[in-house]
């Protein structure tokens, strides 16, 4: 998708609310980053932060949440309360082996604790997600369901996906 079409499409589905756009790219400068600071520069009422910032370590597998809570001490608690008010969540993440970075994953998995329980930390979100990359959006299919899985895992509407080139932010 274009761009311009982009932003066209979604500002007045976000416009005046209280929305988080997450740079999900490990990248200091990439264009995920460029990404998020135009939905941030063009839309009233968003703000960004960027996944890397926070330390949210790889589920351990040791079932603990099955008891309802995680052993992992780290920022995970602290990016859910970040997203719990929000109206909006726009996750931007590049392509990484036709899927999704690591730090994005280890965020997903360590949802697994609110899927365990059944809770649904988050009222009243619309998600979006946006993959960016260089060559097909034929990746955005694979590396969209476990985003929409953690979507609706923590209680937020999947409004929609969206494959922009690399070409287009540059």
């Amino acid at each position: 998708m274009k761009l311009e079409k982009f932003l066209e499409e979604i500002s007045p589905l976000i416009s005046d609310k209280d929305t988080l756009a997450v740079n999900a790219s490990p990248r200091e400068a990439g264009n995920c980053r460029k990404m998020t600071a135009l939905i941030n520069k063009d839309i009233a009422g968003s703000s960004a932060v960027n996944l890397k910032d926070f330390d949210i370590k790889p589920c351990l597998g040791c079932l603990s949440c099955v008891a309802g809570h995680c052993l992992q001490k780290d920022d995970f608690g602290k990016f859910i309360k970040l997203i719990q008010d929000r109206r909006v969540l726009i996750i931007i993440s590049p392509v990484f082996f036709t899927s999704i970075p690591a730090q994005l994953k280890a965020l997903i998995d360590r949802c697994q604790v609110y899927w365990t329980n059944k809770l649904k930390p988050v009222r009243h979100c619309d998600g979006y997600f946006v993959l960016i990359g260089e060559q097909s959006k034929d990746y955005l299919d694979c590396a969209s369901r476990p985003v929409k899985a953690c979507f609706n895992t923590l209680g937020i509407t999947h409004k929609g996906s969206y494959y922009i080139l690399n070409n287009e932010i540059a």
